[in-house]
């Protein structure tokens, strides 16, 4: 999710690999002349840092290959239809972003179109998508998984175009290998009418340790894009000894941020553990760059949407005491032992979920592991025209633990 920033001194975008185009081609779409682009937006500058100022995006297209004579100021969308084309000729698109300084990214990757008129006979469009990263890049990154273990993730069939799409056998001429698989093939055979979808599951499962690629094939009578092609790859690592989960990236405030608001949510992008370990993120936030004395906020797997106000637990369990005490002081004997306990657990319950400054409150809590890609804290009372840093350590439970970077920035 991109973010407003002002931090934009001296820097570059990068889309190499976050900015994918594709062109849709149905009745919807495609008219005579026009084409329809469609792409995922950057998230990161050049240098890594968190693209927080993204102001919006050029089309450039022309009818050679990377000479582009034409271009559009499209604004801040990820879709464009461009017009006025030329019925019978090929173009070859390309898009760019910029932000609010004026600083422009390198070209997309291209994609070209023979435009025809709407009068045309109708044809199909396979469109392909996956569940790890970019969607629509064709690549499937499973990253690393610990010997013994599995990671599986879905494969999305699509029909973009006008008349039906046949899908033939997934993988049937460029089979995968193992550790690499393929289950729950709802596609190989079937015939797709207009927007329909199916899918399959592409799962990686190591025994030894090791990098690993591979390739398969979607076959399909999409005469320009047949077949479709997805690379696969992953690592695998030692069973013997525990493994540590990956960094997490921090996302807002990014560093050097100015301007935020004194009710701040902190995102990161959530770690992968390699052994399957639930993975526990620590939030530090002080002004104190070192964290010296810094009690973390204690992100696990509870419930979206849960409130809980950090620093007054303790008080909550004193009000929680005040109340039960007649009950106890009356109670008979055995009574007064179950009520005892009920107490304990009452308090013991609440203390686990206070934590951080006194006056700060905790709300809005997004579930990293409901999110598939980031986690989040929502923190209020932070001090106005205040500096802040912070970072987020992620632990296995098994002694694993990674630290991110450090992010500074300036409240309102």
């Amino acid at each position: 999710m991109l973010k407003d920033s002002e931090y934009s001194e001296y820097k570059e975008l990068c889309i190499t690999s976050a900015l994918i185009i594709f062109i849709l081609l149905s009745a919807a779409t495609v008219y005579a002349g026009e084409a329809t682009l469609t792409w995922d937006p950057p998230t990161t500058n050049a240098d890594g840092t968190p693209l927080t100022d993204l102001a919006g995006y050029k089309v450039y297209y022309g009818t050679e290959s990377g000479n582009y004579s034409q271009s559009i100021d499209v604004g801040n969308v990820t879709t464009y239809t461009v017009s006025g084309l030329t019925n019978g000729q090929t173009y070859y698109f390309a898009v760019t972003a910029y932000d609010t300084s004026g600083n422009e990214s390198d070209y997309s990757n291209e994609r070209a179109k023979t435009i025809e008129s709407s009068s045309s006979t109708p044809v199909p469009d396979i469109t392909v998508t996956d569940s790890i990263g970019s969607a629509t890049d064709l690549e499937m990154p499973f990253g690393d998984v610990t010997a013994g273990n599995s990671s599986a993730k879905t494969v999305t069939v699509k029909n973009d175009g006008n008349a039906d799409l046949s899908i033939g056998s997934v993988a049937g001429s460029n089979p995968v290998e193992e550790p690499f698989s393929i289950s729950d093939d709802t596609c190989s055979g079937q015939v797709l009418k207009q927007s329909e979808t199916c899918k399959f599951t592409v799962s990686f499962s190591p025994v030894t340790t090791g990098m690993f690629n591979d390739s398969f094939d979607i076959p399909s009578n999409d005469t320009d894009e047949n077949p479709v092609t997805i690379a696969v790859s992953g690592g695998g690592l030692s069973a013997a000894s525990n493994n540590p989960p990956t960094t997490p990236a921090l996302i807002y405030p990014a560093n050097g941020q100015k301007g935020v608001d004194t009710t701040v949510e902190f995102r990161w992008k959530k770690s992968i553990d390699p052994d399957g370990d639930p993975v526990t993120y620590y939030l530090y936030y002080d002004n104190d760059r070192d964290f010296t004395d810094t009690t973390p906020l204690v992100v696990t797997s509870l419930e979206s949407g849960d409130i809980y106000y950090a620093g007054i637990a303790g008080y909550g369990a004193g009000l929680v005491l005040l109340v039960m005490i007649p009950f106890l002081v009356h109670a008979g004997r055995s009574r007064k032992k179950i009520l005892t306990v009920v107490l304990i657990i009452i308090m013991a319950g609440i203390l686990l979920i206070s934590c951080g400054d006194v006056n700060d409150v905790i709300s809005d809590f997004t579930d990293p592991f409901l999110d598939n890609s980031s986690g989040s804290r929502t923190v209020s009372g932070l001090a106005s025209g205040a500096t802040y840093c912070w970072k987020v350590v992620a632990e296995d439970g098994d002694g694993g633990e990674s630290e991110s970077s450090v992010n500074c920035f300036e409240t309102k």
